[in-house]
């Protein structure tokens, strides 16, 4: 009997013992996403090294899937469907190093060189995710006006068109310009088996949260307080859109557990 491929999130794993995982893989191949393992080792100890010692210690002990930005690159280079995380997976051979699950772990030039790296990079997500908040009205005409004066119902009825109105995201999303030469993939081959498909539908749904507490940003105006909220938002909606082409996720984060039964309905949720 096969296993279901299911997407893992931190927040699972970090409340999970590790009894409970080692339960789960009896029915449950995990996947590791890319940006489990950032959240992982640039995590605290002693929360670092508790989450490693939940692993195997054994040669490739979870599959790890690639980044989202190689899926969406894929998607627009050759105007096809990347497919599932689980037939995108990073075919290297590892180890992690058992001092991640000690606590005994120093970082080398190169990990702090990696972590740097992927800051910067979620730093532009977040700047785009900001764009995303404050261009709302291009979809959904007054949007800021109407939340402000309708409130919770207006962003229950939104969010439900994004989960459900596959035409109309489908002409959004075949017209945003693109640098250089590439272009879209059209619109009437645009669904939801696309991560670029997906990645705009969780991007909108985070967007539409972000506006609803916060309104209208100046992205250089930003609290810490938010930044870091922000951050934590472009980082679930990597494992959102993963578990949704998935149809798997593994998460204890209620907005998470909110956004996948929304556009995953008929999906593995995992959540105890």
């Amino acid at each position: 009997m096969s296993k279901t491929e299911i997407i893992l999130d931190k927040c699972f794993l970090q409340g999970a013992s590790q009894g409970a995982i080692e339960k789960m893989t009896e029915s449950f191949q995990l996947l590791m996403p890319d940006v489990l393992f950032y959240e992982l080792i640039s995590s605290c100890e002693p929360g670092r090294s508790r989450c490693f010692s939940k692993f195997p210690n054994s040669p490739n002990p979870i599959p790890v899937t690639q980044h989202i930005g190689a899926l969406l690159n894929h998607e627009i280079t050759a105007h096809q469907p990347s497919g599932l995380p689980s037939e995108n997976l990073v075919e290297v051979d590892y180890r992690f190093n058992p001092e991640l699950a000690t606590g005994e772990y120093e970082f080398s030039e190169r990990d702090l060189q990696t972590c740097s790296e992927i800051e910067e990079e979620l730093k532009s997500d977040i700047s785009a995710l900001i764009q995303r908040v404050n261009s709302l009205e291009e979809l959904f005409p007054n949007f800021h006006e109407r939340v402000r004066k309708e409130q919770e119902p207006y962003v229950r009825e939104i969010m439900n068109a994004v989960a459900n109105d596959v035409s109309d995201l489908a002409t959004f999303l075949s017209q945003l310009e693109l640098p250089g030469e590439k272009a879209m993939p059209p619109r009437e081959s645009l669904n939801q088996n696309w991560a670029i498909f997906r990645w705009l539908q969780v991007q909108l749904l985070f967007a539409i949260d972000i506006a609803r507490r916060y309104g209208v940003l100046d992205i250089a105006k930003l609290t810490e307080k938010q930044q870091t909220s922000f951050e934590h938002d472009v980082l679930d909606s990597h494992y959102l859109i993963l578990g949704i082409l998935q149809k798997s996720l593994a998460t204890k984060e209620k907005k998470l557990i909110h956004f996948f039964k929304l556009l995953c309905p008929d999906g593995t949720l995992v959540e105890k």
